[in-house]
């Protein structure tokens, strides 16, 4: 991993997480956003198994704050989980690799945001970021409807970090934490 890379990204980390200005934290997810975006620029679309490491820490880092105690960077979280899922969407083999697990996550910060004062908006952060990952699992579906990888989602993946087994894996967790 490249150093200044690295000192970028914990830059916007830092930022994303600001307790004191929402503003810093919008700043932070638009700036996550592009590096997501730059970084995708550098990997042939939809060949999620030579995702560069700049990406694959971005949303280490990203997924990282969706249970952090502070609420605001689980806010901070929200807004740049919502922000870089635009830039994922229309590739293949990071909607597989990481649909699921943004999910899990969004879900892991709304149940965290029962905790905290509603005026905070952290529920309704959580509840927009997983609308967004909902929406882009739809657009995958419906633009890819005559595609044979339509269905990746739903079938067993080794490459994913989390629910491997797809949807059906998916489907179990949420039935069990519920």
């Amino acid at each position: 991993e490249n150093e200044q890379a690295m000192a970028v990204l914990d830059a916007i980390t830092v930022a994303i997480g600001d307790e004191a200005n929402g503003a810093l934290r919008e700043l932070g997810a638009r700036a996550l956003a592009e590096y997501v975006r730059y970084a995708l620029k550098q990997v042939p679309m939809g060949s999620a198994t030579e995702t560069s490491h700049g990406l694959k820490s971005a949303l280490r880092r990203l997924l990282a704050l969706a249970r952090h105690p502070s609420a605001y960077r689980r806010i901070g979280f929200c807004l740049a989980l919502r922000r870089v899922f635009k830039e994922l969407r229309d590739d293949e083999g990071l909607v597989d690799l990481c649909a699921l697990d943004a999910a899990e996550h969004a879900l892991g910060c709304l149940r965290a945001a029962d905790k905290d004062p509603p005026a905070l908006g952290t529920a309704d952060a959580a509840d927009a970021a997983l609308a967004q990952v909902e929406k882009v699992i739809i657009h995958w579906l419906q633009h890819h409807r005559h595609s044979p990888t339509r269905n990746r989602l739903l079938l067993p993946s080794k490459q994913r970090s989390a629910f491997a087994g797809g949807a059906s894996d998916f489907g179990q967790w949420l039935v069990r934490v519920a």
